[in-house]
C-alpha cells in the first residue's frame, strides 16, 4: 500500500479525482465551478447524518454531547479518503464549542438551511478563533474554498478576519443572527489559495480586533474545497482622490481580488514609487512636490489590472488663516453666535440667551448648563463643514469645567440627524472619574476606532485649559495647555459621514451628552495643525521685538489672525493705570502669522505696551 507521500507524487490530477470517489466522499457536478474535491458540513455527535447533513456534503461529526454545552479543548480530526481535516479553536479558551439551532425558515424554499443549523464557534471573547488545518493536497496546487458562517442566534454583528497559509483572503466579513437568509449565495465566501510544498491548506479565522462586534465572533458551519483555477490579479475597490494642505498625511487604499500571491506596486504620474508596495500607500506630510496622480498596479501569475487614477491635489498653508473654516469668538448670543470667518458658519442656540454669556478667557465665554443648553448648526451645503470629512482637520477650544462626575459630556460634536452611529466628539471622562479629554470616533457602521481614549494631562479642574484636537488622517493628537499628550490616539479611518456641528451636546435625533461648564473661543480647521502653531492659537497674539528706527517704534509680533483689526495700548506703569489707545498706528504684514506695528516714539522716560485685537 502506497504512503500518503507516494500517493500524492504518483497522482496526476484526474487520478486524485478518482482516487477520492473512491474513498466514497460525495461528488456534484458543477461544471461552471469546477470539481469538488471535498465538502464537509459540521455537526454534532448524536445528530443522524440522513436529516442533520445537506445533500453533497459529509459530515463532521463533534465529540459532544446532543444540547451542544461541551467545550472542546483539544483538536479533532477526522479523515476523508486521503485528506485529514483539523478542526481546533485558538485564544485564551483555548477550544470551542458547538450549538444546534432550529432551520431557518423560507417557506422551505432556501435548500441551505439544514446546512447553516449546526455550527461550531470559538471559545476567546477577544481575538481568538477557529483554525482548520487540511492536509494530503498537492503541493502548491490552487484550491477553491467556500466557507459557510452563520448562526441565527447571534446578536448584534459579528466580523471575523480569515487567512489561509498566513495569507489575509478575507477581510470583515459579517453576519447578522437576526437577518435570516433567503437564498443559496448568503452567508458564505470563497477564495483561492495554494497549498504548501508539503500538500497542506491551513486555514484560520480570526475575531476581528477592531470591530465592536460582541463574543464569539468565529463562526463555521460547514467547508467546501475544490481544484481551482487560478484567477488573475484585478482591482476591487479603487484608490479615491485626495485634496489636502501642505503638511497632511495623504492616505490612499486600494483592494486586489484574485489568486494570491499578489504584488502590488504605486505609481506617481506613471513613475513607480520606490518601496510603496503594499494595498496601502501613506505619504506622510504631503508637500506641493508630491502632488500629481497616483495609480496602483497589481498582478500575480495569472495578469494584472491597473486602478483608476487617485489626484493628490495639496494646497499651500500661508498662514493660520489657512484651512481655516470657522471662528465662533462666543461673545455675543442672540439667536445665534457668529462664525467671524467669511464662511459664515454661524451656531444656533438652543435654551440659551445673553444671559449665558459670563466672563471668559478672552472676553466673553458661554455657560451649558449640562441639561438643556447647546449650539449646533445642521450643514447644508456648508463650506469646510463637517470636518472629518477633509484628511486633516483639528479643533481648538477654550474650556472651563469640571470632570470628575460628569460623566461622558461632549464639548464638541459632529453627528447625524439620519444615523445615530456617525459620532467624532470631543468630551469629559466617559466614566466622569477625572478631569482629563476623552476621544471618541464611531463610524456609519457602528465600527469605533477610537473607543473613549482619553488624555493622561488634564482639562477639566474648574479652571480655564485650552484643548485641541488634532486628526491628521488617522494620526491624532491632543494638546492640553499647548502641551502635546502622549497618550496614542492614532487609528484607522473609516466611513464617518455627519452633517451636525454642535457645542456643549451631542445633537443628532436626539440630544445626549450635555455639558456643564463655560466654552470660549472656538475654531475649526481643514487641515492639521503642528505643534508651533497649535501654542500660536492658545496664546494668540506673541510679541517678538521692540525696537527703534528714527523716530518711531517698530513692535513685532505673531498673531492669530494676521488679518485681524489689531490695536496698541499704552500705560506709564507696569502694574497700575489706565491702559489707552495709541493712536497713528500702521501695521504691515510681511508674511505669515507676522505684524509690525509703527508708531512715533512717546515722550517720556518709560512706557509700556500690550498688544490686542
Amino acid at each position: 500500500m502506497q504512503t500518503d507521500s507516494e500517493t500524492r507524487i504518483a497522482f496526476s490530477m484526474k487520478t486524485l479525482i478518482a482516487c477520492l470517489a473512491l474513498a466514497s466522499l460525495h461528488f456534484v457536478s458543477l461544471p461552471a465551478r469546477g470539481q469538488i474535491v471535498l465538502s464537509i458540513d459540521v455537526n454534532e455527535r448524536g445528530q443522524d447524518p440522513g436529516t442533520s447533513t445537506f445533500p453533497g456534503f459529509d459530515p463532521f461529526i463533534i465529540d459532544s454531547i446532543v444540547s451542544g454545552t461541551a467545550i472542546q479543548s483539544n483538536a479533532t480530526a477526522r479523515t476523508f479518503g486521503a485528506l485529514t481535516v483539523t478542526l481546533a479553536g485558538v485564544g485564551a479558551g483555548n477550544g470551542y464549542d458547538d450549538r444546534l439551532r432550529t432551520t431557518p425558515v423560507d417557506g422551505g424554499a432556501f435548500t441551505q438551511g439544514l446546512l447553516l443549523r449546526d455550527f461550531v464557534f470559538s471559545r476567546d471573547t477577544n481575538s481568538g478563533g477557529l483554525d482548520i488545518t487540511i492536509e494530503g493536497l498537492l503541493a502548491e496546487q490552487f484550491y477553491k474554498v467556500t466557507i459557510w458562517s452563520f448562526d441565527s442566534g447571534s446578536n448584534p454583528n459579528r466580523v471575523s478576519d480569515w487567512f489561509a497559509n498566513g495569507v489575509q483572503v478575507q477581510d470583515n466579513y459579517t453576519f447578522t443572527g437576526s437577518a435570516l437568509p433567503t437564498s443559496d449565495l448568503q452567508y458564505q465566501f470563497s477564495f483561492q489559495a495554494a497549498a504548501s510544498p508539503s500538500g497542506q491548506l491551513a486555514i484560520q479565522g480570526r475575531r476581528d480586533p477592531s470591530s465592536a462586534a460582541a463574543t464569539f465572533a468565529v463562526f463555521l458551519n460547514a467547508l467546501r474545497l475544490e481544484i481551482g483555477t487560478p484567477d488573475p490579479a484585478v482591482i476591487v475597490s479603487e484608490p479615491q482622490s485626495q485634496e489636502l494642505f501642505d503638511g497632511d498625511n495623504a492616505v490612499f487604499i486600494a483592494q486586489a481580488g484574485g489568486t494570491v500571491p499578489i504584488s502590488f506596486q504605486w505609481h506617481l504620474n506613471e513613475a513607480p514609487i520606490e518601496d510603496a508596495t503594499n494595498s496601502i500607500l501613506v505619504v506622510p506630510a504631503a508637500t506641493m512636490g508630491q502632488a500629481g496622480n497616483y495609480t496602483l498596479v497589481v498582478a500575480n501569475a495569472t495578469g494584472g489590472d491597473t486602478s483608476q487614477v487617485a489626484t493628490l491635489t495639496v494646497h499651500p498653508v500661508a498662514n493660520l488663516a489657512s484651512g481655516l473654516v470657522a471662528h465662533w469668538p462666543l461673545d455675543i448670543l442672540g439667536f445665534s453666535t457668529p462664525d467671524v470667518t467669511t464662511n459664515m458658519n454661524d451656531l444656533f442656540q438652543e435654551n440659551m440667551d445673553a444671559l449665558s454669556l459670563e466672563e471668559g478667557r478672552y472676553v466673553s465665554a458661554l455657560r451649558f448648563n449640562g441639561i438643556n443648553q447647546y449650539l449646533a448648526r445642521t450643514n447644508n451645503a456648508t463650506i469646510g463643514l463637517p470636518l472629518y470629512g477633509s484628511p486633516g482637520y483639528s479643533v481648538a477650544m477654550w474650556v472651563n469645567g469640571i470632570g470628575t462626575g460628569q460623566n461622558d459630556r461632549r464639548v464638541w460634536s459632529e453627528s447625524a440627524d439620519t444615523n445615530n452611529s456617525p459620532l467624532m466628539n470631543i468630551g469629559t471622562h466617559s466614566a466622569g472619574t477625572d478631569g482629563s479629554v476623552d476621544i471618541f470616533i464611531r463610524g456609519n457602521s457602528g465600527g469605533t476606532p477610537v473607543n473613549h481614549r482619553r488624555t493622561s494631562l488634564i482639562a477639566f479642574d474648574g479652571s480655564w485649559h485650552h484643548i485641541v484636537w488634532v486628526d491628521n488622517n488617522g494620526f491624532g493628537r491632543v494638546y492640553v495647555d499647548g502641551v502635546p499628550d502622549t497618550n496614542d490616539f492614532n487609528y484607522a479611518r473609516v466611513p464617518l459621514q455627519g452633517n451636525i456641528i454642535s457645542l456643549g451636546a451631542v445633537v443628532r435625533t436626539n440630544v445626549v451628552a450635555q455639558y456643564s461648564g463655560l466654552i470660549d473661543d472656538v475654531r475649526a480647521w481643514r487641515r492639521s495643525l503642528s505643534e508651533d502653531e497649535v501654542r500660536l492659537v492658545m496664546n494668540q497674539i506673541r510679541v517678538l521685538s521692540m525696537e527703534r528706527s528714527g523716530g518711531n517704534l517698530l513692535l513685532t509680533f505673531l498673531t492669530a489672525n494676521a488679518a485681524a483689526t489689531h490695536r496698541i495700548e499704552e500705560r506709564n506703569d507696569v502694574a497700575s493705570g489706565a491702559w489707552s489707545e495709541v493712536s497713528g498706528v500702521n501695521f504691515s504684514t510681511p508674511g505669515g502669522n507676522l505684524v509690525i506695528a509703527t508708531f512715533p516714539v512717546p515722550v517720556g522716560d518709560q512706557r509700556f505696551y500690550r498688544v490686542g485685537f
